[in-house]
């Protein structure tokens, strides 16, 4: 009942506690009818049963393949939208689980023949394979001694996936095409983003996660650590991964995304609609969004995002945290990023929200005077906008965060990534400690 209530995947009861409490209440959306998750009570039964069968207690995988498999044969194609209310998604990640078991124990053969049976009952429904699982399907093939095939199936995944997806599967279609000698188109290059170097003091924390030097003597998060020796030398920084964007698009686009589209909103109570992440999504909704999106470019972003803050205070939207990142952060931020760039950045999370709702930089420093950063080479920071990956030794970009580091140079903002090494003298301390 909660489910079907909050069309919400987990059932989590805290939501409705929460919202009896008045803290994070149900946004005021229209209903657009429609079926809801289920069209029969059949179909709500199959569900459950999935989420029982598949999800608790699946110490086995392979025990399951086989009814996985025909649970996914004898489906029919659902509807994109409700497609995660369905056996499908369950049925599927359970053979993928078997796979893995598979490989783990050194049995590509077995694992791969797992993995084409999934490919041929999901192409007999017309359902797409998921990215990551044509991408294991390929390395298990290379495996095998077939990475020809590997790269056939990566370049046809490509053509359908999200843009972070197609980046995985180009770097592993290319490698195994140098191996098979094969042919290989590959997509438009990202731009390699401008680096700089950065030395802190290392100090020992409590946890696994390595903690660097503050100016103050005390030690924090290598994110933190960065901000706070920013903020010594007079700029103001906020962290930005993730939250702050996603709170921004939830709630400058709140009437695009819970525009009165039909089957969309079937219930009263839904912190997102039901087509969010899913192909078309924007389209459906020009009409509500490119107005929005023009007065956004025009420079109306502040006046709307103040206008939100009051409307919608404590109302459950997707992707907006009320906690963290508060209000001061988010009005700078949209105040400091120009019209057209914000828009731009907004309109590409409407196109691919499920994909690109994280890989945001981690910090944001907002204008301020230029500064010679100690430590640091380059060492001298300019005085404009500029958004910054910190990554510790060891740490590498992932697919996601290369993405928008592209995108935000496409749309004319500066975007560097910062390495973060030992200070010299601290380094060779530990050395000699080691």
């Amino acid at each position: 009942m909660c489910r079907a209530w909050l069309i919400d995947h987990s059932g989590d009861l805290g939501k409705l506690v929460l919202a009896r409490m008045d803290i994070l209440r149900p946004t005021p959306h229209p209903v657009t009818g429609g079926p809801g998750l289920h069209a029969h009570r059949r179909g709500m039964l199959a569900y459950e049963h999935a989420r029982r069968r598949w999800t608790h207690d699946l110490d086995d995988p392979e025990a399951e393949l086989d009814a996985a498999l025909h649970a996914i044969a004898t489906s029919a194609a659902p509807d994109p939208a409700r497609r995660r209310f369905t056996p499908l998604p369950f049925a599927v990640a359970v053979v993928q689980a078997a796979a893995r078991v598979q490989e783990r124990r050194g049995d590509a053969i077995l694992a791969l023949a797992s993995l084409e049976r999934l490919s041929e009952a999901l192409a007999a429904i017309d359902e797409p394979m998921p990215a990551e699982t044509v991408r294991r399907m390929a390395l298990c093939a290379d495996r095998c001694g077939r990475p020809e095939d590997g790269v056939a199936w990566c370049s046809a995944a490509m053509e359908t996936a999200d843009p972070v997806s197609a980046r995985a599967l180009e770097t592993t279609g290319r490698r195994l095409a140098r191996r098979a000698r094969a042919p290989w188109r590959p997509l438009p290059a990202l731009r390699r983003p401008d680096r700089r170097t950065l030395a802190l003091p290392p100090r020992p924390g409590p946890g696994h996660r390595p903690l660097w030097g503050l100016p103050d003597g005390d030690a924090a998060p290598v994110e933190l650590a960065v901000a706070a020796h920013l903020q010594a030398a007079g700029r103001a920084v906020h962290i930005t991964e993730n939250a702050p964007w996603t709170t921004i698009f939830g709630l400058l686009l709140w009437d695009a995304i819970f525009a009165p589209v039909p089957g969309m909103l079937p219930g009263p109570a839904m912190h997102r609609p039901l087509d969010l992440g899913q192909p078309g999504f924007a389209e459906r909704r020009a009409a509500v969004l490119n107005p929005l999106l023009a007065r956004i470019t025009a420079g109306a972003g502040p006046t709307l995002l103040r206008e939100a803050l009051q409307t919608h205070d404590q109302e459950a939207i997707v992707g907006v945290r009320w906690t963290h990142p508060g209000p001061d952060t988010l009005e700078a931020l949209v105040a400091a990023v120009p019209g057209p760039a914000l828009a731009g950045i907004l309109r590409t999370l409407a196109a691919n929200w499920r994909a690109l709702r994280s890989g945001f930089p981690d910090l944001c420093m907002l204008p301020g005077p230029a500064f010679r950063l100690d430590q640091g080479f380059p060492g001298r920071v300019s005085d404009s906008l500029l958004f910054i990956e910190v990554k510790a030794p060891n740490d590498t970009l992932r697919d996601g965060q290369r993405f928008w580091l592209d995108h935000l140079v496409h749309l004319g903002l500066r975007a560097e990534v910062w390495d973060v090494t030992p200070t010299p003298d601290e380094h060779r301390t530990a050395q000699s400690a080691g």
